[in-house]
């Protein structure tokens, strides 16, 4: 095939999708984080909320639709809510938020329904366009456009002074009264339609097309790839299986939004509560239950745990590892059965700058073996350890003759060491390459008392 035949080839292809109003560029991408006004009058707010523009769309949705329309008008809902939202993002309204959550914008609250979720995770990163390679549009919709400037049977205002639209026949909303302004889709009518036969796609270049708007495909915002960016969900908090080890899943703050403020004294400087963060729920499976996170490249583990979705602290937080570190919760009051929470976000992270530092991490939930030890750190008068936090190497010194040494993971691994025997009473332990991280350090004595020690590996 010659390379003109080619060209004329994508040429048409090129032609066929402007024609049927739907185009697949990289740059019609929306962004990923959203600042939205709340306790607002108006346009004028008091408060802030940062979300992902998916979180947005997907929470936001049934706010301005009705979560048991069909499908496919939720799903063109879905495009042109998210598109508004993301014009904003590109256009905001001042510098602290892009846009209120009332009607004088779009409405917005945290609530939320399945059906609406749905619509938006089918339709993800979809927005629409100004022309055929404009900016995102800011894409207005009202509940009954007909019979405005047009005619019976008709949305649209041609003639309108300002901000006319093009008059679009549509005769299922023939005899209906107008409720809102001209412009855009009409939210009823993309219910009547879809009722109909019609697609989300056709609706949309229906209402939108003949204003030079176009249907664009790009790659979605970063979003948690679990979902489990609330607290109280939906999508609920991924469900984390308890194991005798530490069975790991890849987690993500990309696109999380804030949730909880943070009052942990590890976190001291995050208590303004806008740190991205992202939730996880477990069922005890015995009194000790261990949580450890191991925090990708520039990522700095924060991990808190809760009693009750959005409730009130169990423990203070864990921060005891910095960028890259592995961050352990013990928690040996657990009742079995029950279900816990935990949270988790990037101690770096800026509270008004979106994705400073990394996003990823590993996390797991396993039976602690440090459960039913009760003398933990109680009898530092006859065991010490130095330094403490430590490298590969440290020293113990215990009140009685030391027999053996062992160091064990709080997923109950023991790590091999070395005992370099300075007197009867005092050793030298080398572990090798541990990880960062933290440690049970169980000594044996002589006359056969065991002594433990929470060791903090920090290199």
């Amino acid at each position: 095939m010659s390379r003109s035949t080619k060209h004329i080839i994508k040429g048409l292809l090129l032609l066929l999708c402007f024609v049927n109003g739907y185009r697949a560029l990289s740059q019609c991408s929306p962004g990923g984080t959203i600042r939205v006004g709340t306790t607002c009058t108006c346009n004028s707010c008091t408060d802030v909320t940062v979300m992902s523009l998916e979180s947005y769309t997907g929470t936001g949705l049934n706010d301005e639709w009705i979560p048991s329309w069909h499908t496919e008008s939720l799903k063109a809902g879905a495009i042109a809510y998210r598109s508004y939202g993301a014009y904003h993002i590109d256009n905001p309204y001042n510098g602290t938020y892009d846009l209120a959550n009332t009607t004088c914008k779009q409405v917005w609250s945290a609530s939320s329904s399945t059906a609406c979720i749905s619509a938006a995770a089918a339709t993800a990163g979809q927005v629409l366009t100004v022309g055929t390679a404009g900016p995102i549009a800011r894409s207005e919709y009202s509940a009954e456009t007909n019979n405005q400037g047009c005619g019976d049977g008709f949305t649209g205002c041609s003639s309108c002074s300002s901000s006319p639209w093009p008059c679009i026949s549509d005769p299922v909303c023939a005899g209906k009264a107008p409720a809102g302004h001209w412009r855009g889709m009409c939210q009823w009518g993309s219910q009547r339609w879809a009722q109909d036969g019609q697609t989300y796609t056709w609706i949309i270049n229906h209402y939108y097309n003949p204003a030079g708007i176009y249907l664009c495909a790009g790659t979605p915002g970063c979003t948690p790839a679990t979902g489990n960016d609330y607290c109280f969900g939906p999508p609920a908090p991924q469900v984390l299986t308890v194991t005798g080890g530490c069975a790991s899943v890849d987690g993500t703050t990309c696109g999380a939004t804030p949730s909880v403020t943070s009052g942990s004294g590890c976190s001291s400087s995050h208590t303004n509560g806008n740190v991205p963060d992202v939730w996880y729920s477990f069922t005890a499976t015995a009194p000790g239950q261990t949580i450890v996170v191991n925090s990708g490249a520039n990522f700095d583990a924060v991990v808190e745990l809760y009693g009750t979705a959005c409730g009130s602290l169990l423990l203070p937080c864990t921060n005891a590892t910095g960028t890259g570190g592995q961050e352990s919760l013990t928690w040996t009051s657990a009742v079995p059965g029950n279900t816990y929470f935990i949270r988790v976000y990037d101690y770096n992270e800026n509270a008004n700058v979106a994705m400073t530092g990394g996003t990823t991490f590993n996390i797991c939930v396993s039976t602690s073996p440090w459960a039913g030890i009760d003398n933990i750190d109680s009898k530092t008068e006859e065991l010490n350890v130095y330094p403490n936090p430590a490298s590969d190497n440290f020293e113990i010194h215990c009140s009685n003759d030391i027999a053996a040494v062992k160091v064990i993971s709080i997923t109950g691994i023991e790590r091999p060491c070395t005992l370099h025997r300075l007197s009867e009473k005092h050793v030298r332990v080398t572990t090798g390459n541990t990880p960062v991280g933290i440690y049970l350090l169980e000594v044996t004595s002589a006359d056969g008392n065991i002594y433990y020690k929470k060791l903090l590996i920090a290199h």
